[in-house]
């Protein structure tokens, strides 16, 4: 008995230095099935990295389709604006190693170029921020949202609401008011501002907040902001 342990063994071993590995050995562990995950918390993170994932993915294909005139601008906007809030939403339950949602596209090496634009620089949907002629009616009315969109948005910094998911929608608003406004030129300092900030709240999750130096240069910003607009309109 012995003797044939040590046979075995001694045919192991000499299997090892040779580099051989039984091919029925190879077949067997190739069946077993890999485990993504060790537990729950795990699996479901796996699993919001693959929503992540399908959101930016759809929202490539969309920006396509809007460029191709599949859909128009009126389906582009309405799916864009849902995908653009699952999105953030995506954001706030997900835990993972990398650093922030580029970094993610890659360490698995994918490019989404329109959609990286339309989620993680700007945040809006492109019709929105380049608003066409045909949308850019009704000044008046947009004027007035507008006013009272930056009213909102300084008197929220005011109360110190300075989490990005308190910020974020007022921006929003003030620059799809901004970009209707047909007399304001696409550089006026109002919109890029706005989109700069817009762009910095972006990436952050929704309990996140301003730094005081941020939350006071966004109120300096916002008020700036208003007064070139206010001159602006004064002069037209």
């Amino acid at each position: 008995m012995k003797k044939l342990q040590f046979q075995k063994e001694l045919k192991k071993e000499e299997s090892i230095q040779s580099g051989f590995i039984d091919p029925s050995k190879i077949e067997e562990q190739a069946q077993r099935p890999i485990k993504l995950f060790k537990n729950i918390r795990e699996r479901e993170n796996i699993d919001n990295q693959a929503n992540l994932f399908s959101i930016i993915n759809t929202v490539e294909h969309l920006e396509k389709a809007l460029s191709s005139d599949a859909i128009t601008s009126e389906q582009y906007t309405m799916a864009c604006s849902r995908l653009i809030t699952q999105f953030k939403t995506a954001l706030t339950v997900l835990s993972f190693s990398h650093k922030d949602v580029l970094d993610f596209l890659k360490y698995y090496n994918v490019k989404f170029p329109s959609a990286t634009h339309t989620l993680i620089e700007i945040g809006l949907p492109s019709t929105i921020e380049y608003a066409r002629s045909s949308e850019k009616e009704n000044n008046s009315g947009h004027i007035a949202e507008c006013v009272a969109f930056f009213i909102t948005a300084m008197d929220s910094i005011k109360l110190n609401m300075i989490a990005a998911d308190q910020i974020a929608p007022n921006l929003s608003e003030i620059y799809t008011a901004l970009s209707k406004i047909s007399s304001l030129p696409d550089n006026f300092i109002a919109k890029e501002k706005t989109k700069e900030w817009i762009s910095t709240l972006n990436p952050m999750k929704a309990h996140e907040e301003l730094s005081p130096d941020q939350a006071r240069q966004l109120l300096y910003d916002l008020e700036s902001s208003y007064s070139a607009l206010m001159e602006f309109l004064k002069k037209k």
